[in-house]
């Protein structure tokens, strides 16, 4: 059960998560509706709305983690009950574990790193001369205010090392998913390092949440990711491919995010009837 001192904690962190979800989502809707208007601005004054935008929306997500990390303070402070093996118990006793709190740090990090090439957040173009084919001859900045669906636009592209061909190419639900899928991803893979410390053989649940990983790379930029990886295994048709799963970002985004969010409670409740079979104690005939 969850300490009164913990509630405050948890009642914030799930305001603070939907609020800067909200805040998020409308932006993207009324930036969507009004990308027509705003492209025929000049270029100064696309780049200032466009700054404001991420701006906002950088206010909104780091809202987000703050609920987030709320959460995380709140689920430390259940305490063990009559039931000593809750769904709650096994969760907070997995994040109360530094080992394998490390664990889903490192995955974490690994998963953003990856998300962040996969998804051409972080460009790197060794064949293509930045000053040539962009322009650019130093670091600096560039806006697109349209156009694209809901969450594309704008887009910011950040130029951080033309000279070595490396740009940072920011859009609304990427840089949102960047952050959120590494620490739902991190979270997963604490409760599975957990189970299998616990060597729980009858643990089941994982593998969704390993579907949700990968169906979370096509969340940010289908197009970009569908291309990163029909490239890497060849074949003429990576383009084909890229462009086949554009339409479906509201599908990936609608299957991985909530799976992140209930395998981990997947895992948690297998664990709980494992180690239940295990402390059960056989009734005398």
């Amino acid at each position: 059960m969850l300490r009164e001192s913990g509630k405050p904690f948890f009642a914030f962190g799930t305001l603070a998560i939907v609020f800067g979800a909200i805040t998020v989502a409308l932006d993207c809707l009324e930036w969507y509706n009004s990308q027509d208007s705003i492209s025929l601005y000049s270029h100064v004054s696309q780049m200032s709305l466009v700054s404001k935008f991420f701006v906002v929306e950088g206010i909104a997500i780091c809202l987000i983690v703050l609920g987030g990390f709320s959460v995380y303070r709140a689920l430390l402070k259940i305490r063990l009950s009559a039931d000593s093996t809750s769904v709650g118990s096994v969760i907070s006793d997995a994040l109360a574990s530094k080992r394998d709190l490390r664990v889903g740090v490192a995955c974490g990090l690994i998963y953003g790193t990856i998300y962040a090439v996969v998804s051409s957040g972080l460009v790197f173009q060794p064949n293509v001369n930045f000053a040539t084919t962009y322009g650019v001859n130093s670091p600096g900045l560039s806006a697109a205010a349209c156009c694209g669906g809901p969450g594309t636009v704008p887009a910011l592209v950040v130029y951080l090392l033309p000279q070595a061909h490396i740009a940072l190419q920011i859009l609304p639900l990427g840089a949102l998913f960047q952050i959120v899928f590494p620490i739902l991803v991190g979270f997963n893979m604490t409760l599975v390092s957990y189970s299998l410390r616990s060597r729980q053989s009858r643990v089941t649940g994982g593998w969704i949440g390993a579907v949700a990983v990968v169906a979370g790379l096509f969340t940010g930029c289908p197009t970009c990711a569908g291309l990163f990886l029909a490239s890497a295994f060849g074949g003429a048709t990576a383009t084909t491919i890229a462009l086949a799963l554009a339409p479906y970002q509201a599908f990936f985004i609608a299957v991985s995010l909530p799976v992140l969010v209930v395998s981990p409670i997947l895992v948690a409740a297998s664990l709980k009837r494992s180690m239940y079979a295990v402390c059960r104690i056989p009734r005398s005939r």
